[in-house]
């Protein structure tokens, strides 16, 4: 299914904001046309390209292809990326024709919350990600005793090979967040970008093992800016 949301943008600096709403984590469904104006009149684009800069709650600044339609419409996907984190996202198309650059209004997305989003890893190649794992037993939180252990690990999608084992010690507890922190390295995060599973147990003092966070997606982004 495919849903284009219509909506007007103007180029006037002057142009008063625009909200709109699409849901955190849809992807490949969600499009926006978007009607070119200056100070309310509609204008002719066709002569140029268009590209969409949209910043995350999070600050990173995607930036996604448009086209432009037959109607001298703007038409852009807002991606898997894009919606990513709920909050509002702050977004304006610019136009390009040789040197010259066109800028419109700032306008957002204001990204509703998924109920599907709590335990979905997304990381870049090559790049430090840290989270929090907090786990629950009869709906409190669980502390871990000097014994036990959090066992993190995640594989490709379709793939039986485990890719990486990483254990977590109840010394990496943050009281304020109440979590467990996951730290993945720039190295152990050299991998291909696309679909992975991961999964958390914790191992028990006797070294039993006791799911907490079942098989749940991971993505990988790819890292395009090199240090």
């Amino acid at each position: 299914m495919e849903y284009f949301k219509r909506a007007e943008i103007d180029f006037s600096i002057i142009a008063g904001e625009k909200t709109i709403t699409v849901k955190q984590l849809d992807k490949q469904s969600r499009y926006l046309e978007l009607v070119p104006q200056y100070n309310g009149g509609k204008i002719d684009i066709r002569e140029y390209t268009a590209k969409l800069y949209a910043e995350r709650p999070d600050r990173k600044v995607i930036v996604q292809d448009c086209e432009i339609n037959e109607e001298g419409n703007i038409a852009v996907e807002i991606t898997e990326e894009i919606a990513a984190l709920d909050g509002t996202v702050r977004c304006d198309i610019k136009l390009y024709q040789e040197d010259a650059v066109f800028s419109c209004a700032v306008f957002y997305l204001f990204i509703a919350e998924s109920i599907m989003k709590s335990n979905i890893i997304y990381a870049y190649q090559n790049r430090d990600y840290v989270t929090y794992i907090k786990i629950k037993d009869s709906g409190v939180n669980y502390t871990l005793r000097s014994s036990e252990k959090l066992i993190f690990a995640f594989r490709k999608l379709g793939s039986k090979e485990r890719m990486l084992q990483k254990e977590i010690a109840p010394t990496s507890y943050d009281e304020e967040i109440q979590g467990y922190r996951l730290t993945l390295s720039a190295e152990e995060l050299d991998i291909p970008e696309g679909d992975y599973w991961y999964d958390v147990a914790l191992k028990k003092a006797d070294g039993s093992l006791k799911k907490v966070i079942r098989k749940t997606p991971m993505k990988i982004w790819e890292s395009i800016a090199e240090g």
